[in-house]
This record gives C-alpha cells, sequence and structure tokens, in this order.
C-alpha cells in the first residue's frame, strides 16, 4: 500500500497555456505591444487562480522581451525557462534559465521544478506551436477580448487541426469570452462514426 507521502502518487505538473488573443486571433500588435489587452478594464479573469496554482514558467524570447522596461522580475516566486538562442539580460535574483533545446527535451526539468504545481506557457505563437507539435500542452485556457486589430502576432504560427475538445465555455462580466480545452485522446475512442 502506497504512503501519501509516497512519490508514486504525485501526479506530473499539467502545462497550461493560459493566453488571451483579440477576435481576429491576435496576440500583440506587429511590434510586439499588448496596450489592446492591458487597458481592457473588468476583473483578473482567473489569473489569480492560475498564479495560486502554477509553479514554473515557460516563455519564449519575444514574451520575455516584454519584461525589458521593468526594475524587477514579474514572478519571482517561479521559475522561470526562456526558450531563446539569443543572449538576453535577467533580473537580479530571478531564477531564470535560458535555454536554445526543444521544449520536449526540457520538459520534465521544467515539470520538477514546479514542485508539483502546473506550468504556464506564457508565449509567444512560435513557442506555443512547437509545444503543441510535441503534445505537451495539457490544457488551452483562452481569453477571447472583443477587440480586432487586422494585424499582429497570430496566437498559433502552424495549423492546429482538431487536436482540442473544448470542456468550458464562460462569458465574463467585462464581455471577455474563457474558452477551455483539453487535448484529444488519438485513438478510436474520438473518431465519429
Amino acid at each position: 500500500m502506497l504512503s501519501s507521502g509516497d512519490s508514486a502518487l504525485i501526479m506530473p505538473a499539467k502545462v497550461i497555456l493560459y493566453i488571451a488573443s483579440t477576435l481576429d486571433g491576435y496576440i500583440a500588435t506587429p511590434d510586439g505591444g499588448i496596450d489592446w489587452l492591458t487597458s481592457y478594464e473588468g476583473g483578473n479573469h482567473g489569473y489569480e487562480e492560475l498564479m495560486a496554482r502554477t509553479g514554473a514558467l515557460a516563455m519564449g524570447s519575444g514574451t520575455y522581451a516584454f519584461f525589458d522596461d521593468q526594475d524587477d522580475w514579474a514572478y519571482p516566486d517561479q521559475p522561470t525557462w526562456v526558450f531563446t538562442s539569443r543572449q538576453l539580460e535577467t533580473f537580479e535574483g530571478a531564477d531564470i534559465h535560458f535555454t536554445d533545446r526543444a521544449p520536449a527535451e526540457m520538459i520534465d526539468e521544467i515539470r520538477d521544478a514546479a514542485g508539483g504545481k502546473d506550468v504556464w506557457l506564457v508565449g509567444g505563437g512560435v513557442l506555443v506551436a512547437q509545444f503543441l507539435r510535441d503534445r505537451l500542452i495539457d490544457e488551452i485556457q483562452h481569453f477571447v477580448v472583443p477587440k480586432a486589430l487586422v494585424e499582429g502576432i497570430p496566437m498559433f504560427t502552424e495549423p492546429v487541426l482538431d487536436a482540442f475538445e473544448i470542456d468550458e465555455a464562460k462569458v465574463w462580466s467585462s464581455g471577455i469570452v474563457e474558452l477551455r480545452y483539453h487535448p484529444k485522446k488519438s485513438g478510436g475512442d474520438d473518431e465519429t462514426e
């Protein structure tokens, strides 16, 4: 019989893509700006809950660059992996790991560092595509903001065809629509006749 302290009972950390996009599918302006999102009023849309269950973060270099003008690292309590081939500045005292390896090569290390909590895949589009390609995303929490950019950085940079099933749809009082998805299981159980 396994005891409650047995490591065999610990579930691996889930990778959560918690992300917002415009109605037309963009996550940022062409220059990487997200003023269209940060200026939107109406609550935190589950952000506090996300941070309470997050033990580690993963992001691309473009997303990391968003924090360039900050004096302190925004996530001091979570180790963070930045996927990049460039040399980037870090924040004093922050637990930030820069890697040019593929997500599939790093995911076990990231999950271990999460300490039994989830991993937040912050973005951007190229890194999301790599995680999707390697089937590393366990849940998508997508917020559709009722704005349109017409051009910019898309949420997805590669086709995602029939890979996810919806769990929940919720309309916030702000007008933002939250959609939660989980990956489809491969095999006969999900195939239609």
